[in-house]
Order: structure tokens, then C-alpha cells, then sequence
């Protein structure tokens, strides 16, 4: 099953959507995966993780917070990169959230986090597969939701060109 990325602007829908596919009996879609931010660079496209680098990741991934959240005991997986002397960008992130599935007794993953809609081009090299939702909720829905939950973020033109820019970045 090839994974499914959900993508849009926050207060759009897409944590409802999250959590609708999650109770799939067939997918499973942790928690944010914001702590990958750091590895979806072009540069590790081509050249892999190894050595050292390999090895940060391992203890970053064992001591992240954003990553315990998660819920489940990713001993084995951090086990076998900790045993690996390298691995691909793709072979890791698939792992990763593999080893979630496993956990959760599921076949296919999911993702769903804010921030990867900088970084669709590399997960688009990564996954040429990979489902990409895309929702669009109206911008001023988007304000009002916003508005509701957090009463600082009143100004309606700030939302707005927020709202704009990471459409545009999506569909870009």
C-alpha cells in the first residue's frame, strides 16, 4: 500500500481526516512526524545516511519528544538503524512509520503533519507514489476557527496571507 500524506492549512480538517483513516482497521497515521523535519533535505536524497550521521538519528529518534508521542515501543526499529552502516532517506522514513503499523497491527501508513507542506517536493521524490490530499477549507473559516480557539489571532489579513501562502506552497 503506498503511503498517504494529508496536507493543508491548519483549522482546515486535516487532524479530522487523520483520525478518521487512523480508525481504518488497514492504516495507520501516528501522531505529527514534525521531529523529520530536519532529515527532508535534497541532500539526503542522493547520498543516504551512514556513519555517524546514522547513528545521531538513532539517539535523536530514541530521546525526541515529538516522537514519543507516537505511543509505542520503537526499540527494535532504532535497534536496526543503531545496526545498519547506511540507509536510505526513503528506506528510513518508510521504516519508521512501518514499524509503527507493525506496532498497531495495520498495513498501510499515513501522515499528517502542518509542517511538511515546505517539503512535499522531497517527500514527492521519495514516495513518486504516495497519495497527496490536499484540503481546502475557505480562508474565512480558517480566521474564525482561529479566532474561536485562540483570541490573539485576530487579525484577519495576517490568517489571510498565511492561509494564501501555504496553499499556493501545496500546490506549487
Amino acid at each position: 500500500m503506498n503511503p498517504v500524506f494529508i496536507v493543508g492549512t491548519q483549522r482546515s480538517g486535516t487532524t479530522l481526516l487523520r483520525l478518521i483513516l487512523n480508525a481504518h482497521s488497514g492504516i495507520a497515521i501516528p501522531e505529527e512526524a514534525n521531529f523529520l523535519m530536519p532529515l527532508l533535505k535534497k541532500k539526503y536524497l542522493r547520498g543516504g545516511l551512514s556513519g555517524d550521521l546514522l547513528s545521531r538519528i538513532a539517539s535523536y529518534l530514541q530521546v525526541n519528544p515529538q516522537f514519543k508521542l507516537w505511543n509505542y515501543d520503537s526499540s527494535d526499529y532504532i535497534l536496526s538503524l543503531r545496526s545498519r552502516e547506511n540507509i536510505s532517506l526513503r528506506d528510513l522514513v518508510d521504516g519508521l512509520f512501518r514499524s509503527y503499523c507493525r506496532a498497531m497491527n495495520k498495513a498501510g501508513w499515513g501522515d499528517k503533519t502542518p509542517s511538511f507542506f515546505r517539503k512535499l517536493d522531497v517527500i514527492s521524490d521519495l514516495f513518486p507514489d504516495a497519495r497527496i490530499i490536499h484540503i481546502i477549507r475557505d480562508g474565512r473559516d480558517v480566521f474564525d476557527s482561529w479566532r474561536k480557539m485562540d483570541p490573539t489571532k485576530n487579525y484577519v489579513g495576517v490568517v489571510a496571507l498565511e492561509w494564501r501562502y501555504k496553499i499556493w506552497r501545496i500546490e506549487k
